[in-house]
């Protein structure tokens, strides 16, 4: 199943008993999001929304995206994390001495 939205195409695909949503966001949306759920834990998904710099709506479109793509996990009482490694806000030491 496809349907359009904002950000173009959204694909629903039926793994097991629960749907998984792709939506198409751009990359840095997705980076957005990933970065401010490294530094702020929250389980509020309008304050990962604010914390990113986004609105709540585009957080409805990028989390579920990051989810699908197991970046991010969400438990039903827990906070967002990241499940990868190396993921910041800002730029390290070591991007800035090049």
């Amino acid at each position: 199943m496809s349907t359009n939205g904002e950000y173009g195409i959204c694909y629903s695909v039926l793994m097991a008993t629960r749907p998984l949503r792709l939506n198409e966001v751009p990359v840095s949306t997705l980076g957005a999001f990933m970065e401010a759920a490294a530094a702020h834990r929250t389980s509020d998904l309008g304050q990962l929304a604010g914390f990113a710099g986004f609105s709540s709506s585009t957080a409805r479109k990028a989390v579920p995206t990051l989810e699908t793509l197991g970046i991010l996990k969400h438990e039903d009482t827990g906070p967002y994390t990241v499940t990868v490694d190396g993921v910041a806000r800002g730029i390290s030491d070591q991007a800035k001495e090049q």
